[in-house]
Parts: C-alpha cells; sequence; structure tokens
C-alpha cells in the first residue's frame, strides 16, 4: 500500500440488523408514549374550552351589572357555541331579547357540551339553554359540563352569589 492512501475497507458505518434494532426500540417507545401524549392535548383543549367559557360567564356577570341591564349567556347545546344577550322586559313583563352582544364563541375542536343544569329545574343535554345574570350582581346557579372526545369532563360551575365561576376535574353536580 502506498504511504497517503486509505484502506478501501472501512468499518466506520451501521449494519442493517443494527439500524433496525433501534428502529424497533423507537418504535416501542412510541407506541407507549404517544397515547399519552395525545390524551394531553385534548385535553388541554378541554381545559382552554373551559377557561374561555367561565371567561364568558364572568363578563356577562360583568355587563348586567355595569349596564344596569340582565344579561344572559346562551349554549347551544348541538354545536357548541354560545353567546351572551342582553334581556330587557316591557311594562307588561314581556321579555325583549336584544342583539348578541359580543360575537358568537365556540367551544375548542373536539370539546362538546355534555349537559347543563339550571335552576329552573331542568337538565339539558339537546337544544339551547342559559344562565341569567340580574343588575344587582346575582345570578342563577349552574352547572356546565363540557366533555372531550376522550370521556374527561370538566364542570364550569356557577354559583349566583360567587364573582367568578369554578372549574372542576370531573362531573359535579
Amino acid at each position: 500500500m502506498k504511504t497517503g492512501q486509505k484502506n478501501v475497507c472501512n468499518e466506520d458505518g451501521y449494519t442493517l440488523i443494527e439500524l433496525v434494532v433501534v428502529l424497533i426500540i423507537v418504535g416501542i417507545i412510541l407506541s407507549i408514549t404517544f397515547p399519552r401524549v395525545l390524551n394531553q392535548f385534548f385535553y388541554t383543549n378541554l381545559e382552554s374550552g373551559a377557561r374561555r367559557l367561565s371567561g364568558s360567564i364572568s363578563y356577562a356577570q360583568h355587563l348586567a351589572v355595569t349596564k344596569g341591564i340582565s344579561h344572559r349567556i346562551y349554549y347551544n347545546l348541538e354545536d357548541g357555541s354560545y353567546w351572551i344577550k342582553e334581556v330587557s322586559t316591557t311594562e307588561d313583563n314581556i321579555e325583549l331579547n336584544e342583539g348578541i352582544i359580543d360575537k358568537k364563541s365556540n367551544l375548542p375542536e373536539g370539546v362538546i357540551f355534555l349537559d347543563i343544569t339550571t335552576p329552573r329545574g331542568k337538565m339539558s343535554n339537546t337544544g339551547i339553554s342559559y344562565t341569567e345574570f340580574l343588575p344587582k350582581g346575582t345570578g342563577e346557579s349552574s352547572a356546565i359540563h363540557i366533555t372531550s372526545g376522550e370521556g374527561k369532563v370538566i364542570t364550569v360551575e356557577v354559583k349566583g352569589y360567587m364573582v367568578r365561576p369554578r372549574l372542576k376535574d370531573g362531573y359535579s353536580e
């Protein structure tokens, strides 16, 4: 061999068997961790939706106090949307629903309303329901249950005398 030339049989690479073993190990690790990561993604969407809904409920209560007019937050249990409306009454006690105060909001992708319990004595899981807030700062107590496709549930609890709704993991009355 001449000086300055390298040996042609270089053993700096990996064999096919070594690469296959590494891919199998990576595949096993991914199959164990991927479902957990996916569940965490859906739970993050669920938490985000619960916080946004809670903020809208607080905003409806704030509007009722500052404007001196009753406000309702409506929940469409079919399509996962919610919105705030002013509610005023005529001299004959007939309710007038004014226009939507804020644009309709939707729950995040993969998150739906499970049901809503209101003080009007019923639990709704279809149609449209609402929670009303009065000008003096009080409102109706409600329990709004939202869920993700993975079976996790968060309860947004509204007490008529509380300033802020509470978020609870799981289904609570």
